[in-house]
């Protein structure tokens, strides 16, 4: 049971996080079936994105405003599977545009070395993980103002070790 923004009552009208692999999309072309490649195959207008942002640097976020959500889901990894159509009921422009707001930051990716706590809290990796944050923060422009409440969802941060 969802609390995040895969629950439509908690996640309507927030600003929505993608913890997202430096290659936004992560997996969903290849055949990932996790977090950001279940946001990005429920919401297929993100997979654009892909093309237009190679990979993201140091200090470097993605937003993105206007992704509708096409699919239901259920499931997560290899139980993922398509649950029925979605309306999406999320607010719109005056052109019908849905008003929803990603954001992504990439997590550092500690799978092939030694990353555990003390690793983790070193000042380098604290510096990196909050000059991402805050690259997700900053407003591109006014649009994000729309956003009051910031949505994570039921996410895991296990897959790059962390």
């Amino acid at each position: 049971d969802g609390v995040g923004f895969e629950d439509d009552a908690c996640g309507r009208d927030c600003l929505h996080a993608d913890f997202a692999n430096m290659y936004i999309g992560g997996g969903v072309l290849t055949g990932g079936c996790v977090q950001e490649e279940i946001r990005f195959s429920i919401c297929p207008e993100l997979i654009i994105s892909c093309l237009m942002c190679t990979v993201m640097n140091l200090g470097e976020a993605v937003q993105i405003l206007g992704a509708e959500q096409f699919s239901s889901y259920a499931g997560y990894g290899f139980s993922l599977r398509f649950a029925g159509p979605c309306i999406d009921k999320q607010k719109r422009a005056e052109d019908g545009s849905v008003l929803r707001g990603i954001f992504a930051i990439d997590a550092y990716d500690g799978r092939r070395r030694d990353f555990n706590i003390r690793v983790q809290m070193q000042d380098v990796m604290m510096l990196r993980e909050i000059t991402k944050a805050a690259a997700g923060f900053s407003l591109m422009d006014d649009s994000m103002k729309l956003y009051s409440v910031l949505a994570t969802g039921n996410w895991g941060c296990g897959v790059f070790g962390g």
